[in-house]
């Protein structure tokens, strides 16, 4: 048994007007109209005589105790089985005329724009005569992956008990994802000198943009808090990620104004900014900051890979990092509203590395 969800801000409200409206629990609210309709015996909220079934969850390769939670139960608060979320994929991928009917349709229509289209909690990808519909989670010690191709009446169930696998299960997601929707450009010589064009930073919305950079005559792109990648022309204003995504650049009055990205089934439209691309320090320099780091709490990883710094707490994810305009050894976080300023010797060397999130957290290098 392992838990599966994701905490959303929404999840709450997802548990209190229903309950609200049929005067009942949330829990047996879920029993009644999902988990009994559809024989899924083993989703429960209280494990109860199934408890030690529980996989033992961990967070890195340190156990933790599973999270307990009633508010936002409808965010992961359902131990599950990979069995009952088969059914539960295969009553999705049935859609009207299959057992949840009307709702397995209202599931998955989108609904906003989040990472591509989204419906009630599902990702949505593809185009409507061959959907893809997904859903990734993760609680204390858990991380899940959920996959349905309705065409081919296919569910994937990806389970782990350890919140440290979560780019793991995503990887092998965004792989399946990458064969169903393969990108249609085929590799096309352009003339170096237009790649210019084409470099700066675009916005997606609040959370993502992209930058392209050209280096050493190839033109590169990275998503928020992404590595770089080297892109394969394509055409004119095309251009391949591997052969897995197509980014399409748009023009007005001959200036490149907008990126789409046609990636595993999604479309993502960015529009060019006024920000410059940052270009990488040389990884010669990197190298002095990389190692590890111990504060009283945490232990941090310093790592340079192909002109890019990287700082992971813990078994948590990694954040990129770059450097701070006018601020010696200091770099700014992308993806979270943080800066991180290291310390050095007399002598030069590295000694220390503080970071600055709503205070000053120092720890202090051991390797």
């Amino acid at each position: 048994v392992a838990r599966r969800g994701t905490q959303r801000a929404g999840a709450r409200k997802s548990v209190e007007l229903p309950r609200r409206r049929a005067a009942k629990p949330w829990a047996q609210l879920v029993r009644e109209r999902i988990t009994a309709p559809l024989g899924m015996v083993d989703t429960v909220q209280l494990l109860g005589d199934k408890a030690p079934r529980l996989a033992p969850a961990f967070a890195g390769e340190r156990s933790t105790p599973p999270w307990e939670f009633d508010a936002f139960s409808g965010a992961g608060a359902l131990r599950s089985t990979p069995r009952d979320l088969l059914l539960f994929g295969r009553a999705i991928a049935a859609g009207r005329d299959g057992p949840l009917g009307a709702a397995a349709v209202r599931l998955v229509t989108p609904q906003a724009r989040f990472d591509g289209d989204i419906g009630l909690g599902m990702f949505v990808a593809g185009p409507p005569s061959r959907r893809s519909f997904s859903h990734t989670g993760g609680t204390g010690g858990f991380t899940s992956y959920l996959l349905i191709a309705p065409d081919t009446q296919e569910v994937m169930v990806l389970l782990a008990s350890n919140n440290s696998s979560s780019t793991r299960l995503y990887r092998i997601g965004g792989e399946v994802l990458a064969n169903r929707y393969p990108a249609t450009a085929r590799p096309a010589p352009v003339d170096p000198a237009v790649l210019a064009d084409y470099a700066g930073v675009y916005r997606e919305n609040k959370a993502n943009a992209y930058t392209f950079m050209v280096r050493d005559g190839v033109l590169h792109s990275r998503g928020t808090n992404q590595p770089y990648t080297p892109l394969i022309p394509a055409g004119r204003d095309t251009f391949l990620r591997r052969a897995t995504a197509q980014a399409e650049f748009t023009r007005e009055a001959g200036k490149v104004v907008a990126v789409t990205w046609l990636s595993r089934g999604a479309v993502r439209t960015a529009r060019r900014t006024e920000a410059t691309a940052q270009q990488p320090m040389p990884q010669a320099q990197l190298l002095a900051y990389t190692g590890r780091f111990r504060s009283p709490h945490f232990t941090y990883t310093v790592r340079a890979e192909d002109g890019q710094l990287s700082i992971q707490r813990g078994e948590s994810q990694p954040f990129l990092v770059y450097p701070a305009s006018g601020k010696p050894d200091w770099f700014v976080y992308e993806a979270v509203d943080a800066e991180a300023q290291f310390e050095r010797y007399r002598g030069g060397g590295v000694r220390a590395l503080v970071i600055h999130d709503k205070g000053a957290f120092r720890a202090q290098r051991i390797d």
